[in-house]
Protein backbone atom coordinates (compact mmCIF):
# COMPACT_ATOMS: atom_id res chain seq x y z
CA UNK A 1 0.00 0.00 0.00
CA UNK A 2 1.17 3.53 -0.76
CA UNK A 3 0.66 5.05 2.68
CA UNK A 4 1.20 8.70 1.75
CA UNK A 5 -1.52 8.68 -0.90
CA UNK A 6 -3.87 6.65 1.35
CA UNK A 7 -3.28 9.11 4.18
CA UNK A 8 -4.04 11.99 1.81
CA UNK A 9 -7.39 10.38 0.92
CA UNK A 10 -8.26 9.93 4.59
CA UNK A 11 -7.30 13.50 5.48
CA UNK A 12 -9.30 14.89 2.56
CA UNK A 13 -12.36 12.96 3.79
CA UNK A 14 -11.74 14.29 7.29
CA UNK A 15 -11.73 17.87 6.00
CA UNK A 16 -14.79 17.26 3.80
CA UNK A 17 -16.71 16.08 6.88
CA UNK A 18 -15.63 19.14 8.92
CA UNK A 19 -14.02 16.83 11.47
CA UNK A 20 -11.84 18.38 14.16
CA UNK A 21 -9.60 15.32 14.63
CA UNK A 22 -8.38 12.24 12.83
CA UNK A 23 -7.32 9.14 14.78
CA UNK A 24 -5.38 6.02 13.84
CA UNK A 25 -4.95 3.01 16.12
CA UNK A 26 -4.04 -0.63 15.72
CA UNK A 27 -7.08 -2.91 15.53
CA UNK A 28 -9.51 -0.13 14.53
CA UNK A 29 -10.48 1.53 11.27
CA UNK A 30 -9.67 5.23 10.89
CA UNK A 31 -11.81 7.56 13.00
CA UNK A 32 -12.87 11.20 12.70
CA UNK A 33 -14.18 13.41 15.49
CA UNK A 34 -17.26 15.24 14.25
CA UNK A 35 -19.19 17.46 16.67
CA UNK A 36 -17.48 15.76 19.62
CA UNK A 37 -18.49 12.27 18.43
CA UNK A 38 -16.12 9.62 17.11
CA UNK A 39 -17.19 8.47 13.65
CA UNK A 40 -15.51 5.45 12.06
CA UNK A 41 -14.73 5.35 8.35
CA UNK A 42 -17.28 2.61 7.66
CA UNK A 43 -15.74 1.31 4.43
CA UNK A 44 -12.17 1.07 5.71
CA UNK A 45 -10.51 -2.00 7.21
CA UNK A 46 -9.09 -2.16 10.71
CA UNK A 47 -5.46 -1.06 10.85
CA UNK A 48 -2.73 -3.56 11.54
CA UNK A 49 0.30 -2.56 13.62
CA UNK A 50 2.21 -2.13 10.34
CA UNK A 51 -0.52 0.10 8.88
CA UNK A 52 -0.54 2.28 11.98
CA UNK A 53 3.24 2.67 11.99
CA UNK A 54 3.43 3.46 8.28
CA UNK A 55 0.59 5.99 8.40
CA UNK A 56 2.16 7.74 11.40
CA UNK A 57 5.57 7.73 9.70
CA UNK A 58 3.99 9.22 6.56
CA UNK A 59 3.25 12.30 8.71
CA UNK A 60 6.73 12.54 10.21
CA UNK A 61 10.08 13.77 8.97
CA UNK A 62 13.00 11.33 9.03
CA UNK A 63 14.31 13.06 12.16
CA UNK A 64 10.93 12.71 13.91
CA UNK A 65 10.76 9.03 12.96
CA UNK A 66 14.19 8.37 14.47
CA UNK A 67 13.32 10.29 17.63
CA UNK A 68 10.09 8.29 17.96
CA UNK A 69 11.93 4.98 17.56
CA UNK A 70 14.36 5.96 20.32
CA UNK A 71 12.00 7.68 22.77
CA UNK A 72 8.86 5.60 22.00
CA UNK A 73 6.74 8.78 21.94
CA UNK A 74 6.56 12.04 20.06
CA UNK A 75 4.51 15.21 20.03
CA UNK A 76 4.26 17.12 16.76
CA UNK A 77 1.83 18.95 14.52
CA UNK A 78 1.17 18.42 10.85
CA UNK A 79 -0.02 20.91 8.23
CA UNK A 80 -1.95 19.29 5.39
CA UNK A 81 -1.53 21.18 2.10
CA UNK A 82 -2.51 24.48 3.76
CA UNK A 83 -6.01 23.03 4.23
CA UNK A 84 -5.79 21.96 7.82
Amino acid sequence: MEYKSYLKQLLEATIKNNASDFHIAKGRPPVMRISRKLVFFSKENKFTAEDTKNLAFALMTEEQQQRFLIEKEIDFSYSFESKA
